[in-house]
């Protein structure tokens, strides 16, 4: 049946339900359901899912030109299907996820590097 091969592969990004994990995880049935009892907006998409360089900004909540600019520099993974660019949805939660990490740190150093990693770190941000 097409719906538990659905069930059996999702993934939900770290910090679903209220969970610090640190990576996107498989999910079971019941705390889809738990979420959706505590009124919390649930989205199920297939692991397969790709997002065009219109979609993958209003996910991260950037802009267009940023996106197709961490694609060009290689820090978001894409494939090209023709000429129109799309970006696996792992790869896009992964991003996200690498994204936050860098947000929290900078904000974790009231927002001035100050080792040549952190300063690294800074740079590609920008």
């Amino acid at each position: 049946m097409k719906i538990n091969k659905i069930l059996s592969t999702l993934v939900f990004p770290a910090g679903f339900g209220g969970q610090n994990a640190s990576a996107t995880r498989p999910i079971k049935i019941t705390q889809v359901l738990e979420e959706g009892r505590l009124r919390r907006p649930i989205v199920l998409m297939p692991t397969e899912q790709e997002f065009t360089t219109v979609e993958a900004p209003n996910f991260l909540n950037v802009s267009r030109p940023f996106v197709i600019k961490e694609m060009e520099a290689g820090r978001l993974p894409h494939r090209k299907v023709g000429s129109h660019r799309r970006i696996a949805l792992g790869d896009l939660l992964a991003y996200a996820q690498k994204m936050r990490a860098q947000q929290a740190n900078a904000l974790e150093l009231g927002g001035l590097p100050t080792t040549a990693e952190q300063r690294r770190l800074a740079a590609e941000l920008i």
